[in-house]
């Protein structure tokens, strides 16, 4: 007997895809609704805009770190202050939107739900 992979509390004789699973995890895993089939375009326009969302967090990220790296700049005080809250405020909305783009695909994912944009697309 093996134990079940998910609880790893009951001793189970039952396997999914090779993985022990015990029956009250089974019974769990099968009650939580699964993703429409034929949604393929709105699961490819999730993940190309987590993508996007990535790369943008990523470029972010570095121009912060670059700015970062330039203190003590060589620009006057107010000048200075001001670009690099430029850098973090644009850091800022980069990581809102990868974190956006996450749950909106894990959402989709998960539940089920397509985003409200993406219906409009059908």
């Amino acid at each position: 007997m093996a134990i079940c992979a998910h609880c790893k509390t009951e001793e189970t004789q039952l396997f999914d895809n090779g993985v022990p699973i015990c029956l009250t995890c089974a019974a769990i895993r099968e009650a939580k609704p699964k993703a429409p089939k034929g949604n393929a375009d709105v699961h490819a326009t999730l993940v190309q805009g987590l993508s996007s969302a990535t790369k943008r967090g990523q470029i972010a990220a570095s121009d912060f770190n670059a700015t970062m790296g330039d203190i003590p700049s060589h620009l006057p005080h107010p000048d200075g202050t001001q670009h690099l809250s430029n850098a973090a405020r644009e850091l800022s909305a980069a990581r809102k939107e990868m974190m956006d783009a996450h749950n909106r695909l894990n959402d989709f994912l998960a539940r089920g739900i397509v985003p409200e944009d993406l219906k409009r697309q059908k």
